[in-house]
């Protein structure tokens, strides 16, 4: 059952009640009719509140999800840093030992 059906079942229970006639200040209703779309309501709700229940399951599967991957992300990002790093640190050790070695060639020469 939709929502939409659950909101018409309550929207028409509403109308049975409210729109009654009345006697000496007392609202008769068609108990038959009312107690019908009671039971009707009653069967639906459990269908809904599965449907809800889901629909927050999977809500909450994709948050973890997307802190999965950020997670995953950041991992990478830090990796990758920490090369780029060492990377640039050994080239200038690489232009540091190359200067000094031009600088005994030239003193050699």
């Amino acid at each position: 059952m939709t929502k939409n059906h659950l909101l018409l079942l309550i929207e028409r229970l509403e109308e049975i009640l409210t729109k009654s006639p009345r006697l000496a200040g007392r609202s008769l209703i068609m108990v038959d009719e009312a107690f019908e779309l009671l039971e009707k309501i009653r069967i639906a709700l459990p269908a809904e509140i599965q449907e809800a229940e889901k629909i927050i399951r999977m809500k909450e599967e994709i948050i973890q999800q997307a802190r999965e991957e950020a997670d995953k992300l950041i991992t990478r990002s830090t990796t990758e840093a920490k090369r780029v790093l060492s990377e640039h640190h050994l080239t200038k050790l690489a232009e540091e030992e190359c200067k000094a070695l031009k600088a005994e060639a030239y003193s050699y020469a």
